[in-house]
């Protein structure tokens, strides 16, 4: 409905529109919607056994199609808070108006800026990070920014079980930087047990219900 609602505003396709007023100020030359087929490089997706993935295609260019390399989500996450050379927001949206995409959403807990998620964080959980996930079949992503002390956690991966190696980073990188109290994020049991299997077989699969049950009793 929001890639709609910036069709309709701005007369132009999503892509074309995102290309014009966001990539381009922001130098993300390497970023697109749905072009892994014209890429000379990328990293092809895997399911959780490590099994290579088709390309897909998807309609949803917003919620879905979006690719960026690291320096491009790089300079993304270095608009958060400007430089000598570019105000905050990069060019793309001026300093006040990109202030407001931080301001936290009414009747959301707290927890939703204006698309981002927000983390509670540092003492007495009085500051907050800023950031979103991203899930697609074969890959899984993340970029949280801190943007009072100007830092940033960024993860790529091209696999199903990237999922529980990018929660678990971002827990420890919370707990590195002044969040003891961040939880890691529950992983779902079926993407956890098909890592097992890839990893050490199918018996050990079977087992590790009962090893993580185990676990939790003690």
């Amino acid at each position: 409905l929001l890639q709609l609602a910036v069709e309709e505003a701005s007369g132009q396709p999503f892509a074309e529109y995102v290309e014009r007023a966001v990539y381009t100020p922001l130098g993300m030359e390497g970023a697109g919607f749905n072009g892994r087929r014209g890429l000379e490089a990328y990293a092809v997706g895997h399911d959780a056994l490590g099994t290579p993935l088709p390309d897909d295609r998807y309609p949803a260019l917003a919620a879905a199609a979006a690719y960026a390399s690291l320096d491009d989500l790089k300079r993304f996450v270095f608009a958060h808070w400007g430089d000598e050379n570019a105000p905050r927001g990069g060019g793309a949206l001026e300093p006040n108006a990109f202030d407001r995409l931080f301001e936290v959403a009414p009747d959301a807990d707290g927890a939703w800026a204006l698309g981002y998620e927000v983390i509670p964080f540092g003492e007495d959980d009085v500051e907050q990070l800023f950031g979103h996930t991203g899930d697609n079949p074969g890959y899984h992503s993340l970029v949280f920014v801190h943007p009072r002390d100007r830092d940033a956690f960024v993860i790529l991966t091209n696999g199903d079980a990237g999922n529980v190696f990018r929660n678990q980073l971002l827990a420890d990188w919370c707990e590195l930087t002044g969040h003891e109290r961040f939880r890691q994020r529950p992983v779902p049991v079926g993407v956890s047990l098909l890592g097992v299997v890839a990893r050490e077989g199918i018996d050990a699969a079977t087992a590790e219900p009962t090893r993580q049950s185990s676990q939790w009793l003690s």
